[in-house]
């Protein structure tokens, strides 16, 4: 901080260094008021080049480098590496993970499940999800036990469809059932059916049948499926 005097005759104005106790006494307020420049000429002084000594972390021990003479030829002095960075691991898939109070049973394997029992659920089935939970499914529910065609609209990721008989057992299996390109119309959509009449469709990750080894005869049971629903594989 600089003082300047003022109204001292006409001389020309002195550049006063104020004493500590004053500059610790400054108020906040002085600080935000600019202070002149003062008026002279600035001195250039050179400094010598600054030596500095290598760096070298703590294992590591460092030889200065030499000046080859006219016979000698010069190796460039080795510096001490950083570790190369470890790349960001990619996010995980995330799912939507649901309180799920019904299951579907199917030899040994038991399938936390997401009921579909009217028509408006059943349009919208898995649509528009970015992935279901593994080893979860959703079970399609027909009044009249009977399924309709299935198609994959708004699908984000694949299906194995597992379609049981109104006795409880697995008749078909559709696997590996791709999701559509985006942007693909309804028309070009293909419909998949079972190969036997079927009263119950359920819906799990593709892949899940092989690796849970279900296979068509197996037994099916469902538990936690609401009274209004009538009978069924409970």
């Amino acid at each position: 901080m600089l003082a300047v005097c003022v109204g001292c005759g006409g001389a020309r104005p002195t550049l006063v260094t104020p004493s500590p106790s004053d500059t610790a006494a400054t108020r906040p307020s002085d600080v935000s008021r600019p202070v002149p420049s003062p008026v002279g000429t600035r001195t250039r002084i050179t400094f010598p080049p600054a030596t500095l000594a290598p760096i070298t972390s703590p294992n590591e021990t460092s030889t200065a480098a030499t000046v080859p003479g006219s016979n000698e030829t010069s190796t460039a002095p080795v510096l001490p590496t950083s570790p190369t960075p470890t790349p960001p691991a990619s996010p995980a898939t995330t799912y939507e993970v649901l309180e799920l109070s019904s299951a579907v049973l199917i030899g040994d394997a038991v399938f936390p499940a997401e009921l579909a029992a009217n028509s408006v659920e059943r349009t919208q089935g898995l649509s528009e999800r970015q992935g279901l939970e593994p080893g979860t499914g959703m079970l399609f529910i027909f009044e009249d036990r009977e399924v309709s065609s299935f198609w994959m609209r708004n699908m984000l990721f694949s299906l194995d469809f597992v379609w049981i008989s109104e006795d409880c057992r697995v008749v078909d299996i559709t696997s590996n059932i791709p999701f559509p390109k985006p942007g693909t119309p309804t028309s070009e959509l293909p419909s998949y059916r079972p190969s036997s009449p079927a009263a119950y469709n359920f819906e799990i990750n593709a892949g899940e049948t092989d690796k849970f080894g279900i296979r068509v005869g197996d037994a099916v049971r469902f538990t936690g499926i609401p009274d209004h629903m009538g009978d069924t594989c409970e």
